[in-house]
């Protein structure tokens, strides 16, 4: 399926395909590749407790297939890529200051992150035009508040309130608009951001005790528990259901 969506005198448009497959398994790409001059590629498996062997078709090889689509069409591509190639919890500097070290990443969906960024690394260094753009933890719209319900953190944030208890750890998190990443992503799109690599990151951080102490101000009863007794405590519930969070 193909869709087309007017933003101010420019279009986006919006192929269905597998990223999995050679040309995104599509029929009708060339008529579309023709007309574009930028591929925003942004579709990943996000699934932490997968191993390496288990992404590398869909975040390594989607890539793949992104860098020979562009290269075919000479296309700019902007790669959404994720913080997470740092496996850091919050990031501080740039990324001409820092560069991820793969030696250190503790799961595959980092680790695939980080190969997939070295595709893209390897065809800018043959030619192609590309931007990279890492994200971190993608939190509500600024207008709206909607977010991605299923993400990792919004559920733990639902346990924390449903179970009245939250992690007694210190641990940060960034948390960043998603219309401020959309926004850096768009503007990536310009040829002119060749070879760059953006962070679309917050720089404010929270505690997960800075954020229970927001969520009482809402009213909510949330009291710190050991990390151990938390995860034990939610296997238990989790077996019985938990009701959802209005």
């Amino acid at each position: 399926d193909i869709t087309d969506i007017e933003l101010g005198t420019d279009w986006i448009t919006f192929m269905c395909g597998d990223v999995t497959l050679p040309h995104f398994g599509m029929r009708d790409f060339k008529t579309v590749l023709t007309a574009c001059d930028t591929m925003i590629h942004n579709a990943a498996c996000v699934d932490f407790s997968k191993p390496l062997t288990d992404l590398l078709v869909p975040n390594v090889g989607g890539v793949v297939h992104a860098v020979q689509l562009c290269a075919q069409y000479n296309l700019h591509l902007v790669h959404v890529s994720s913080v997470s190639v740092f496996s850091l919890h919050t990031f501080k500097g740039t990324s001409s200051d820092r560069y991820p070290d793969p030696a250190i990443l503790v799961n595959g969906y980092a680790r695939s992150k980080w190969l997939g960024e070295q595709v893209v690394r390897t065809a800018a260094s043959q030619g192609l035009s590309t931007t990279i753009v890492r994200p971190g933890r993608i939190m509500g719209s600024s207008d709206s508040g909607a977010s991605n319900v299923s993400d990792w953190f919004i559920l733990y944030l639902r346990a924390a309130v449903q179970l009245g208890e939250h992690w007694d750890i210190d641990h940060h998190t960034d948390m960043t608009q998603v219309d401020d990443v959309s926004r850096t992503v768009v503007e990536s799109c310009e040829r002119y951001n060749s070879g760059m690599t953006k962070m679309a990151v917050s720089l404010h951080h929270l505690t997960a005790h800075e954020i229970a102490a927001i969520l009482r101000t809402y009213g909510y009863r949330l009291a710190p528990v050991p990390f151990t007794e938390w995860l034990d405590k939610v296997c238990r519930v989790g077996g019985a259901g938990v009701t959802s969070l209005e």
